[in-house]
């Protein structure tokens, strides 16, 4: 099992190293021994935080449902 921290670490490492020398995610998750279906479900976590306080977490979001959840929680504003 992996935990928040491998994953930042995994995404920080991809930013600075995979990513500039033109690496997929999915070729680096794999080089890294941490399966790209984990790191997928961790990446498409949506966390909202209010101001109040109030936080809101969302898991396997696309595009299309980000948006029906933003303009959902825009009613609330």
């Amino acid at each position: 099992m992996f935990s928040e921290k491998d994953f930042e670490r995994l995404w920080f490492l991809y930013k600075t190293e995979g990513e500039p020398k033109g690496v997929s995610i999915n070729s680096f998750c794999i080089s890294n021994n941490i399966p790209y279906t984990a790191f997928y479900d961790w990446f498409i976590m949506v966390t909202i935080r209010t101001r109040e306080g109030l936080c809101i977490q969302k898991k396997g979001l696309d595009y299309q449902g980000l948006k029906t959840l933003v303009e959902k929680l825009e009613g609330l504003c």
